[in-house]
Protein backbone atom coordinates (compact mmCIF):
# COMPACT_ATOMS: atom_id res chain seq x y z
CA UNK A 1 0.00 0.00 0.00
CA UNK A 2 1.39 3.65 -0.72
CA UNK A 3 1.47 6.52 1.79
CA UNK A 4 0.15 9.39 0.99
CA UNK A 5 0.40 13.23 2.66
CA UNK A 6 1.48 12.79 6.55
CA UNK A 7 2.61 9.06 5.42
CA UNK A 8 -0.84 7.79 6.19
CA UNK A 9 -1.44 4.59 3.60
CA UNK A 10 -3.84 5.33 0.97
CA UNK A 11 -5.81 3.10 -0.51
CA UNK A 12 -6.32 1.58 -3.70
CA UNK A 13 -7.97 3.29 -6.19
CA UNK A 14 -10.61 0.87 -8.18
CA UNK A 15 -9.40 0.98 -11.97
CA UNK A 16 -12.20 2.10 -14.20
CA UNK A 17 -12.38 0.35 -17.64
CA UNK A 18 -12.00 3.00 -20.27
CA UNK A 19 -12.31 2.02 -24.28
CA UNK A 20 -8.81 0.95 -25.28
CA UNK A 21 -9.76 3.63 -28.74
CA UNK A 22 -11.42 6.88 -27.89
CA UNK A 23 -10.38 6.22 -23.91
CA UNK A 24 -14.49 6.78 -22.77
CA UNK A 25 -16.14 4.46 -20.95
CA UNK A 26 -17.54 1.49 -22.57
CA UNK A 27 -20.91 -0.44 -21.54
CA UNK A 28 -19.11 -3.63 -21.41
CA UNK A 29 -15.40 -4.89 -23.06
CA UNK A 30 -12.50 -3.30 -23.80
CA UNK A 31 -14.01 -1.04 -26.40
CA UNK A 32 -17.19 1.05 -26.86
CA UNK A 33 -19.54 -0.05 -29.17
CA UNK A 34 -19.11 2.77 -32.00
CA UNK A 35 -15.23 2.46 -31.77
CA UNK A 36 -15.68 -1.67 -32.05
CA UNK A 37 -17.84 -1.39 -35.18
CA UNK A 38 -15.35 1.66 -37.37
CA UNK A 39 -13.52 0.79 -40.08
CA UNK A 40 -10.16 -0.29 -39.91
CA UNK A 41 -8.66 1.07 -43.13
CA UNK A 42 -4.97 -0.58 -41.95
CA UNK A 43 -2.90 2.18 -42.53
CA UNK A 44 -1.70 3.06 -39.21
CA UNK A 45 -4.21 5.76 -39.02
CA UNK A 46 -5.31 4.99 -35.58
CA UNK A 47 -7.39 6.25 -32.89
CA UNK A 48 -8.09 9.04 -34.46
CA UNK A 49 -9.59 7.76 -37.28
CA UNK A 50 -12.06 5.66 -35.51
CA UNK A 51 -12.85 8.78 -33.74
CA UNK A 52 -13.26 10.45 -36.59
CA UNK A 53 -15.47 8.06 -37.68
CA UNK A 54 -17.34 6.65 -34.46
CA UNK A 55 -18.80 10.60 -34.46
CA UNK A 56 -20.34 10.26 -38.09
CA UNK A 57 -17.45 12.02 -40.04
CA UNK A 58 -18.49 11.38 -42.97
CA UNK A 59 -15.78 12.23 -46.22
CA UNK A 60 -17.43 12.64 -49.85
CA UNK A 61 -15.97 13.99 -53.17
CA UNK A 62 -17.99 14.93 -56.45
CA UNK A 63 -17.64 17.09 -59.31
CA UNK A 64 -19.70 19.59 -60.04
CA UNK A 65 -19.33 20.84 -63.20
CA UNK A 66 -15.34 21.47 -64.35
CA UNK A 67 -14.40 21.90 -60.38
CA UNK A 68 -14.35 18.89 -57.74
CA UNK A 69 -16.27 19.51 -53.83
CA UNK A 70 -14.61 18.00 -51.24
CA UNK A 71 -16.99 17.51 -48.46
CA UNK A 72 -15.21 17.18 -44.94
CA UNK A 73 -16.49 16.97 -41.04
CA UNK A 74 -15.13 19.90 -39.03
CA UNK A 75 -10.68 19.26 -38.64
CA UNK A 76 -10.15 17.96 -35.02
CA UNK A 77 -9.39 20.59 -32.89
CA UNK A 78 -5.72 19.68 -32.66
CA UNK A 79 -5.18 21.54 -35.98
CA UNK A 80 -6.31 24.60 -35.11
CA UNK A 81 -3.38 27.00 -34.81
CA UNK A 82 -4.19 28.14 -31.80
CA UNK A 83 -4.54 24.92 -30.01
CA UNK A 84 -1.44 23.80 -27.48
CA UNK A 85 -1.73 19.83 -28.31
CA UNK A 86 1.08 17.89 -27.51
CA UNK A 87 2.82 17.04 -30.93
CA UNK A 88 1.77 13.16 -30.80
CA UNK A 89 -2.00 14.33 -30.70
CA UNK A 90 -1.70 16.42 -33.06
CA UNK A 91 0.77 14.34 -35.67
CA UNK A 92 -2.12 11.69 -35.38
CA UNK A 93 -4.92 14.03 -35.98
CA UNK A 94 -3.07 15.67 -38.94
CA UNK A 95 -2.43 11.98 -40.26
CA UNK A 96 -6.24 11.07 -39.73
CA UNK A 97 -7.54 14.27 -41.56
CA UNK A 98 -5.11 13.54 -43.96
CA UNK A 99 -5.76 9.78 -45.16
CA UNK A 100 -9.71 11.47 -44.90
CA UNK A 101 -9.53 13.67 -47.51
CA UNK A 102 -7.04 11.64 -49.36
CA UNK A 103 -9.93 8.87 -49.11
CA UNK A 104 -12.65 11.27 -50.24
CA UNK A 105 -10.76 12.52 -53.04
CA UNK A 106 -9.96 8.86 -54.16
CA UNK A 107 -13.47 7.60 -54.44
CA UNK A 108 -14.71 9.65 -57.01
CA UNK A 109 -12.77 7.64 -59.32
CA UNK A 110 -10.05 8.01 -61.49
CA UNK A 111 -8.71 11.53 -60.67
CA UNK A 112 -7.24 13.52 -63.43
CA UNK A 113 -3.81 14.68 -62.94
CA UNK A 114 -3.87 18.98 -63.05
CA UNK A 115 -1.14 21.13 -62.95
CA UNK A 116 -2.99 23.70 -60.58
CA UNK A 117 -5.29 23.88 -58.52
CA UNK A 118 -7.47 26.84 -56.41
CA UNK A 119 -9.20 25.83 -53.46
CA UNK A 120 -11.88 27.92 -52.21
CA UNK A 121 -13.42 26.50 -48.75
CA UNK A 122 -16.72 26.78 -46.40
CA UNK A 123 -16.50 25.84 -43.07
CA UNK A 124 -20.25 25.36 -41.86
CA UNK A 125 -19.66 25.25 -37.61
CA UNK A 126 -22.40 23.92 -35.27
CA UNK A 127 -23.05 27.24 -33.39
CA UNK A 128 -22.10 30.85 -33.42
CA UNK A 129 -18.96 30.42 -31.90
CA UNK A 130 -17.26 30.67 -35.39
CA UNK A 131 -13.50 31.18 -35.99
CA UNK A 132 -11.50 33.51 -37.73
CA UNK A 133 -11.29 32.39 -41.72
CA UNK A 134 -7.12 32.46 -41.75
CA UNK A 135 -7.82 30.42 -38.69
CA UNK A 136 -10.34 28.01 -40.54
CA UNK A 137 -7.60 28.18 -43.42
CA UNK A 138 -4.72 27.37 -41.75
CA UNK A 139 -6.95 24.25 -39.77
CA UNK A 140 -7.36 22.76 -43.57
CA UNK A 141 -3.67 22.22 -44.40
CA UNK A 142 -3.83 18.17 -43.64
CA UNK A 143 -6.72 18.26 -45.85
CA UNK A 144 -4.50 20.17 -48.89
CA UNK A 145 -2.08 17.70 -48.23
CA UNK A 146 -4.33 14.36 -48.44
CA UNK A 147 -5.98 15.73 -51.71
CA UNK A 148 -2.55 16.30 -53.24
CA UNK A 149 -1.87 12.84 -52.20
CA UNK A 150 -4.65 11.38 -54.35
CA UNK A 151 -3.05 12.59 -57.13
CA UNK A 152 -5.20 15.73 -57.96
CA UNK A 153 -1.84 17.89 -58.05
CA UNK A 154 1.87 16.88 -58.05
CA UNK A 155 2.67 18.45 -54.53
CA UNK A 156 0.34 20.56 -52.46
CA UNK A 157 2.36 23.70 -53.47
CA UNK A 158 0.31 23.19 -56.59
CA UNK A 159 -3.13 23.98 -54.70
CA UNK A 160 -3.37 27.92 -54.43
CA UNK A 161 -5.36 28.82 -51.48
CA UNK A 162 -8.32 30.90 -52.25
CA UNK A 163 -10.91 32.23 -49.92
CA UNK A 164 -12.34 30.98 -46.58
CA UNK A 165 -15.70 31.34 -45.79
CA UNK A 166 -17.41 30.30 -41.81
CA UNK A 167 -21.01 29.88 -41.99
CA UNK A 168 -23.40 28.19 -39.63
CA UNK A 169 -25.04 24.96 -40.12
CA UNK A 170 -26.05 23.61 -36.54
CA UNK A 171 -27.68 20.73 -38.49
CA UNK A 172 -24.76 19.44 -40.34
CA UNK A 173 -21.47 20.75 -39.44
CA UNK A 174 -18.79 20.50 -42.12
CA UNK A 175 -16.18 21.77 -44.47
CA UNK A 176 -16.82 21.95 -48.20
CA UNK A 177 -13.42 22.78 -50.39
CA UNK A 178 -13.88 23.50 -54.44
CA UNK A 179 -11.27 23.18 -56.21
CA UNK A 180 -10.47 24.27 -59.72
CA UNK A 181 -8.56 23.61 -62.12
CA UNK A 182 -5.71 26.35 -62.34
CA UNK A 183 -5.21 26.63 -65.64
CA UNK A 184 -9.41 26.32 -66.80
CA UNK A 185 -9.55 29.46 -64.35
CA UNK A 186 -6.95 31.36 -66.50
CA UNK A 187 -8.77 30.30 -69.96
CA UNK A 188 -12.12 31.70 -68.43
Amino acid sequence: MTRGRGGQPVPPTPAVPVCVVCRERPARGLQCDPCREAPRDGKGTGRVARKLARHGAEAAARWDGAALVVTLPLPPKELSPNARAHWRKKSAAVKAYRALAANAVRLVGRVPRWEGATMTAVVYMPDARTPDDDNAAAALKAARDGIADAGLVENDRDIHAGRTAVQVDRDRPRVEITLTELNAQQEG
